[in-house]
């Protein structure tokens, strides 16, 4: 569900952050942007270096690579909506999402993987939901509702 909530939170931040450029409410359209900008920059160069440059996740892990290789196109579109919307994402991988086996994917190096998303996601709290909780009560407090 995390993964999900995740990525639904992302779209809605772009779908938020046109209303508020449509209302002339720049500041939090800027925010926002920051927002969807520096999420994009943790999953690209946080993410993206450490599962896909340094681990290799799907090359050297044999139980993970194995997962790609059997569900290459499930495992493709989570991967890439991982680097595109939130890194979160690749825990629908592993989610067992419906009981389906197309989500059933598993790590040999677990506790390195489980360390290294932790870790993200704690980055993750501190540098994008904080300053998101901070935007929004600037938002309740000076917007006014038209």
């Amino acid at each position: 569900m995390l993964a999900i909530v995740d990525m639904m939170l992302r779209i809605n931040w772009a779908v938020l952050a046109y209303n508020v450029y449509q209302k002339d409410y720049m500041n939090t359209f800027y925010c926002l942007c920051g927002l969807l900008a520096f999420s994009l920059i943790i999953n690209l160069f946080l993410w993206r270096r450490l599962f896909w440059s340094k681990y290799h996740y799907e090359e050297d892990d044999p139980k993970f690579s194995a997962y790609v290789d059997k569900y290459s196109w499930t495992a493709y579109i989570i991967i890439f909506m991982s680097y595109l919307l939130s890194f979160q994402a690749i825990r629908l991988t592993y989610s067992r999402f419906l009981g389906k086996k197309m989500f059933m994917a598993s790590f040999s190096r677990r506790l390195r993987y489980f360390r290294l998303i932790g870790r993200l996601t704690v980055f993750e709290i501190i540098m994008i939901y904080l300053p998101a909780v901070a935007m929004n009560i600037y938002s309740l407090t000076y917007i006014t509702n038209d």
